[in-house]
This record gives structure tokens, C-alpha cells and sequence, in this order.
């Protein structure tokens, strides 16, 4: 769920699977969730 927000990026070597948060991707996760509320309502 977070990979499919772009909030993290997963890179795989060999079995093992790292992730680490996409900066770009989790500001504008950040930028959404602020400014819902003044368009939901």
C-alpha cells in the first residue's frame, strides 16, 4: 500500500527486499492529506 503511494521505494537484492521512504513522494502524500480538509467540506 505504501509502494502503490509512492511513499516508499523498494529495491530487491537477491531474496531480500529493502525499503526506504521516497521524500519526493511522501511531501506530497503530506501536501494531499493537508489540504483535504479544506475541499472535502
Amino acid at each position: 500500500m505504501l509502494r502503490r503511494g509512492s511513499v516508499v521505494i523498494s529495491r530487491r537484492d537477491g531474496r531480500t527486499v529493502f525499503d526506504r521512504a521516497d521524500r519526493d513522494g511522501t511531501l506530497a502524500a503530506l501536501a494531499d492529506l493537508h489540504s483535504y480538509p479544506a475541499t472535502c467540506c
